[in-house]
């Protein structure tokens, strides 16, 4: 791990990106370089902390706090940007790479899903999503197409029937050790 050592604190080694629930949880997210065999590869990971406090690395598969606790993690991989986070009131997280808005359900209790979902891609190859945020509860995101960069479109992202209580079933996405 070149980006976070052992012991470092998780929010001091850019680009970092955090975010809060309205119930008080702490997600960030940060970019790492995962080592390969013979290379390396540019990876993010989206942290949830049980309560605010330093986090560390362990080792490759355990994350926790300065405190001891383990923290949930998710390993994004294959993607070049992250560039907005966000929690809703029902713990549902979102994240896009400005070219699709992707989401990590909850399972049941305070269990989350391993994997996340794309739910939303931007229909014309010209359009990119600038902005995604919680405002009084409900998520928000913004597009805005390179041919047209005076028009802003802001859209509200509806939370799932079953308020991101879901199964393990996901397609896609790697969640690491709680």
């Amino acid at each position: 791990n070149k980006v976070v050592e052992i012991g470092m604190n998780i929010m001091a080694a850019p680009p970092v990106i955090c975010t809060t629930s309205p119930k008080g949880d702490l997600v960030i997210m940060t970019q790492n370089m995962k080592q390969l065999t013979e290379y390396e590869e540019k990876q993010f990971l989206i942290i949830l902390y049980p309560y605010i406090d330093n986090c560390k690395f362990i080792d490759d598969a355990s994350v926790k706090t300065a405190g001891g606790a383990h923290c949930t993690y998710w390993e994004i991989d294959g993607v070049e940007h992250l560039t907005h986070i966000v929690m809703d009131k029902h713990g549902i997280i979102y994240f896009t790479t400005g070219e699709s808005v992707y989401r990590i359900m909850k399972a049941e209790g305070d269990m989350y899903l391993d994997n996340y979902e794309d739910i939303f891609t931007p229909s014309n190859d010209t359009s990119h999503i600038t902005c995604l945020w919680r405002q009084d509860n409900n998520i928000f995101l913004t597009i805005q197409d390179w041919d047209n960069e005076e028009a802003l479109d802001v859209y509200k992202i509806r939370p799932p029937k079953d308020k991101g209580v879901s199964t393990p079933d996901s397609p896609t996405g790697s969640r690491g050790s709680r």
